[in-house]
């Protein structure tokens, strides 16, 4: 029987590549990616995360073999931000098996569908040839994620998909499981949800690996569904890019793991700081930090002298700073476009500077 919440079985090729490393005693690395979920929001510690469970299980399923793992879980980040940073925080370890987990942090519509698949391309694109597998989360008062949107991409590339909406919110909704046991926010899983989470997904993974032995020895990409516009999106920051103004001071202090996300930026804090900068592309995210330390100062950001976009630094939620992603054009003509961006609203009891961490370009 197939495992309960099991959207897609999906082609199988690649894993039996992976399982054959592994019973053979060759050295393998599992990689995951996505939101707070991933990385172990509310868990009370990192081994009780969803994904450590999961890596611990492979490893005892494998004792020949040496199993490497690779959290790229950041929380409050989208597929958006995830297609842009792939290579640096995940491919960059040749994963052999990577699971990605976006469906609560998108939003369910077609931007983020055009992101996810960009996302879901750079990996099955890469040179290691990974074995990869969806997961979709989601809210555990109301079912809500971008799984339709997300599943749509994953079924026209024939990816293995396991959803817990199909399967712990359908026993939530029946009653066999109270929500409250498994969440306090309706959202991240305590650790007897990151249990639950990392049951469920080695259920499918022990599916599928008897699935495998039938297994094909090709899997065939396919043209994008969508238009493909940010498969080969780039970050840039003050390690690759040159600014020009004044006020705005570069932050070059060591960076500390993928989590520690203020890093590479810039950093203003009086009015009428501004820089200018001239970057080549047709679509334009802002990446800076929004502060629950307010008041923080505010600033105005201009494309091409006429677009004006405020980016505020202060954060009305309560859970903590967040790493905030600001598109700020679409679909302009792919060429070189100047940008401008200046503080406007500085108040004097200002607690912490604005921080501009990075431009995403496609």
């Amino acid at each position: 029987m197939l495992p309960q919440g099991t959207v897609n079985v999906g082609n199988l090729s690649r894993l039996s590549e992976v399982l054959e490393k592994a019973w053979e005693g060759k050295e393998i690395t599992v990689g995951f990616i996505g939101g707070s979920i991933t990385q172990g929001s509310l868990a009370t510690k990192e081994e009780n995360c969803y994904a450590y469970l999961v890596y611990q299980w492979l490893k005892s399923k494998f004792p020949l073999s040496k199993v490497n793992y690779v959290n790229a879980g950041i929380g409050a980040t989208t597929s958006q931000y995830g297609v842009a940073r792939v290579n640096r925080d995940l491919l960059v370890h040749k994963p052999d098996m990577v699971f990605v987990e976006f469906s609560v942090n998108d939003d369910a519509n077609m931007f983020f569908e055009e992101t996810y698949e960009g996302l879901l391309r750079t990996i099955i694109h890469d040179r290691n040839q990974p074995f990869v597998a969806i997961i979709n989360n989601m809210y555990y008062d109301n079912g809500r994620n971008a799984q339709d949107f997300h599943n749509r991409i994953g079924m026209a590339y024939d990816i293995p998909i396991i959803s817990m909406k199909e399967g712990i919110y359908s026993e939530i909704r029946q009653g066999v499981r109270n929500a409250k046991d498994l969440t306090t926010d309706m959202l991240h899983p305590n650790d007897e949800g990151h249990a639950l989470v990392a049951q469920r997904i080695i259920s499918f993974l022990e599916y599928l690996i008897e699935e495998s032995k039938f297994a094909t020895k090709s899997y065939h990409i396919g043209m994008p569904v969508t238009k493909n516009r940010f498969q080969y999106s780039r970050i840039l920051n003050n390690v690759n890019l040159k600014v020009n103004g004044t006020g705005f001071v570069a932050d070059h202090s060591k960076k500390k793991g993928i989590t520690d996300i203020f890093k590479t930026g810039w950093l203003a804090a009086q009015k009428g700081d501004f820089f200018e900068v001239d970057i080549e592309g047709s679509y334009f995210a802002i990446q800076y930090r929004k502060t629950i330390r307010k008041p923080a100062p505010v600033c105005r950001l201009l494309i091409d002298d006429f677009e004006e976009i405020i980016l505020d630094g202060n954060f009305y939620e309560s859970w903590g700073d967040c790493l905030f992603l600001q598109t700020i054009a679409c679909g302009l003509e792919n060429k070189m476009h100047k940008i401008r961006v200046e503080v406007i609203e500085a108040k004097p009891d200002c607690k912490t500077p604005f921080y501009l961490a990075a431009f995403i370009v496609s």
